[in-house]
């Protein structure tokens, strides 16, 4: 009996034994490497190019010339069980027809190609970043979609006015008649502006006030100082409002100060304070404040004016609704587009007792948001001309990874191959699954690639469309950084989501409305976005589930304050805390932030108030789970280790669970989860080699089946952990 079998098979041609290994064989490896873009594991079989000779040759030939680089042809190598003498399965991939190279000779056909794990694996890996338009109900190989039950998720905002604040001073030394000479001291929006010609009285270029919108100002005026006449002097002085249209008609007007000058003592002192309001200002109206001297002759003036205004802008007048993708459903679509399975996908943290195309008992963390776009915020709808909604597997994994760590890996459940989404903790569970005694070549090394001494979380700034319309200083969802105490290396762990969740854009967008300006072009068009919505109302959610909302600049008009950075932080907390919990009695220390770095939340129901801007203490975040150490070592790879790591316990891939391993029984056992595991070492028959994350066991106790070890494997039946279950 030999000691390995290599088969190919297809689907229409059969299967076939080949009587020779592929070339190549002796130095190759299947490895198993958790991906710190997903923090899956995924399964790889050859990264080297294989030769086949004779029948395998003629027998891919056939295959690729009747069906090209789209062929599905099997191949898996079976290994013999010296224990029972029967053969089984090392490994099983597909062949890579995109690397298929043919080589006549004089002996016959030499064919060339590499061997992949499956063609689900590899659709995503080459395809997550294609841009998939989610109402399309077409994959991208031309087939049909089954549409869900309803496409898209409908979420209202209700009709939103903000208000705003500016402050003007100005010292009068010039006495002549004029508009007073307002200089602007602070302000929040445009629509207020320094005078630039105190000469004209009726004109714009003279208005501390002119709104591109409608507007109802309110003015708290204060004007105090002296006024000197000339002797003998009889009159009055006088102070205008007065707002003027478009056009430089008048529309209103109000007198501030009326004031006789007494002729025995011709000295005005002015001491007033007092709210004006000016109602129905509409976009084009501009406001002039101006001083008359009226039958006197004035010689010196000392009159201070401060001006504080209040005014509102009506952003949406009435609810409006926006289209989108809840997230489960969104990726749920991409998946049926790139990989053409019709339920390709679950999730808990995404999933809800409403979800499809799979429901669950409750709903996920991050069940409650949808992925939108800007002209969809607008108003416009799928249903319009050229209106699509383009989202990629990365990009929406990224952006909802850089606000709750997740993992996203390949699993299969009842005989179908999906991929699946949870909180990153998942894809490291605490049960051990595999024992290894007599390791070797054994190296603790530095976790350098999760060593860093500084922090990037948030959302990325877009060079384009920056926070640049009003209060966009005041924007929390922007960008913040942090350092560590980590100084040896220069590391940046960078969570940084390439979608927006601002409430800045959400309004710049709600401003272009399509029943405002249907027809205008808006540099948010393009910009996707995350929107949390209420699961009960379907409403936008704003402040309801929050007892603190402070120093974001509005009101009642915060979107996605569960997003807002100091949020994710610490929501990223106990891996953070990984790679610096040697450094407990230091901080984490604040650096910047693009826009806001004053705001503070409070959910109902916590008892600590998240700051953003503030430095953070080490020993306040979670608990962490591992310790940023690897550890390396060699070890003899039997069957069954093999047969383990393909196996699934629980819903719960055994790759995810904790691996056990010494040098010998007079040794503690050391414990990690994988990192790669390579199948074969090329110098070392039999050897394979492990790469394992320490575990850190101060906070993370080991679940140990209770049954016996044989060989070093802890078997599938004898896995009673019961953490998880898929509550499909």
């Amino acid at each position: 009996m030999t000691l390995y079998k290599y088969i190919l098979s297809h689907t229409i041609y059969g299967q076939l034994e080949l009587g020779y290994a592929p070339q190549e064989w002796d130095s190759d490896e299947c490895f198993y490497e958790r991906s710190t873009t997903y923090w899956g594991i995924f399964r790889s079989f050859s990264t080297k190019e294989l030769t086949f000779i004779k029948t395998g040759a003629d027998f891919l030939k056939v295959i690729f010339d009747a069906e090209g680089t789209e062929a599905i042809c099997n191949y898996e190598v079976q290994e013999l069980d010296i224990t029972d003498y029967t053969y089984k399965s090392r490994y099983i991939g597909i062949v890579d027809f995109s690397t298929y190279k043919c080589i006549q000779g004089s002996s016959g056909n030499i064919i060339k190609v590499q061997i992949i794990d499956n063609s689900l694996v590899n659709k995503i890996k080459t395809r997550e970043s294609l841009e998939i338009s989610l109402s399309k109900l077409i994959d991208i190989e031309g087939n049909s979609i089954a549409s869900f039950s309803t496409e898209g998720k409908t979420v209202s905002i209700p009709p939103r006015t903000d208000y705003y604040q500016a402050t003007l001073q100005a010292v009068e030394t010039d006495i002549t008649n004029r508009v007073i000479n307002l200089q602007i001291q602070d302000k929040q929006e445009e629509s207020i502006r320094s005078v630039e010609d105190v000469m004209a009285f009726t004109t714009i270029e003279g208005a501390f006030f002119s709104p591109s919108f409608s507007s109802n100002i309110s003015m708290l005026i204060t004007m105090a100082g002296h006024i000197n006449y000339i002797t003998g002097s009889s009159g009055s002085v006088m102070v205008y409002l007065r707002l003027y249209d478009s056009s430089g008609v008048l529309k209103n007007e109000a007198i501030v100060i009326n004031q006789s000058i007494p002729p025995d003592y011709p000295t005005i002192l002015i001491n007033y304070s007092d709210r004006i309001p000016f109602n129905l200002c509409v976009d084009g109206d501009y406001l002039v404040m101006s001083i008359y001297h009226i039958s006197a002759t004035p010689i010196s003036c000392d009159l201070t004016t401060t001006i504080n205004a209040e005014y509102e802008r009506v952003i949406t007048p009435a609810t409006y609704t926006v289209k989108g993708y809840q997230y489960h459903e969104a990726f749920t679509r991409i998946l049926q587009a790139i990989t053409g399975e019709a339920s390709p996908f679950w999730s808990k943290i995404l999933g809800r007792t409403d979800s499809e195309l799979i429901n669950y008992s409750v709903n996920g963390l991050l069940s409650n948001g949808i992925v939108t776009n800007g002209l969809l915020i607008r108003g416009f709808t799928f249903g319009d001309e050229n209106v699509q909604l383009k989202v990629s597997l990365k990009g929406l994994f990224q952006s909802l990874h850089s606000i709750c760590p997740l993992c996203l890996g390949l699993e299969e459940f009842e005989g179908t191959w999906r991929i699946r989404i949870e909180e990153m903790r998942y894809a490291f569970n605490d049960t051990v699954f595999l024992s290894i005694e007599g390791a070797t070549e054994i190296i603790e090394e530095v976790a350098s690639d999760l060593t860093f001494s500084r922090i990037n979380i948030g959302f990325q700034r877009s060079k384009e469309n920056a926070y640049n319309a009003t209060k966009g200083r005041y924007e929390y969802n922007s960008q913040a950084s942090y350092s560590t105490p980590i100084t040896t290396q220069e590391n940046t762990l960078s969570q940084l989501s390439p979608y927006r969740a601002d409430g800045n854009g959400i309004f710049s967008a709600l401003e272009k409305h399509k029943t405002i300006v249907a027809g205008e072009n808006s540099e948010y068009d393009d910009s996707n976005f995350l929107i949390t919505y209420q699961t009960e109302s379907s409403q936008i959610e704003r402040e309801e589930s929050f007892t603190t909302v402070e120093n974001t600049g509005n009101d009642t008009n915060n979107y996605n304050l569960f997003y807002h950075p100091a949020r994710n932080l610490r929501r990223w907390g106990s891996y953070i805390r990984g790679a610096l919990d040697h450094y407990t009695d230091k901080i984490l220390s604040f650096l910047s932030s693009d826009y806001n770095s004053e705001a503070y939340t409070l959910l109902t129901g916590e008892t600590d108030t998240i700051y953003e801007g503030q430095d953070i203490n080490i020993s306040d975040l979670d608990d962490p789970f591992f310790e940023n150490i690897y550890y390396t070592f060699d070890f003899v790879v039997t069957p069954d280790v093999m047969s383990a790591m393909k196996q699934v316990t629980n819903h719960i891939p055994n790759q995810y669970m904790l691996v056990r391993f010494r040098a010998n029984t007079d040794e503690e056992y050391k414990y990690g989860w994988i990192m790669k595991f390579n199948s074969r070492k090329s110098d070392v028959k039999g050897m394979g080699q492990m790469k394992l994350l320490k575990a850190n066991l101060t906070y993370v106790t080991p679940v140990i089946p209770s049954k016996a070890i044989k060989d070093g494997l802890l078997h599938k039946r004898n896995l009673t952990n019961d953490n998880d279950n898929n509550n499909v």
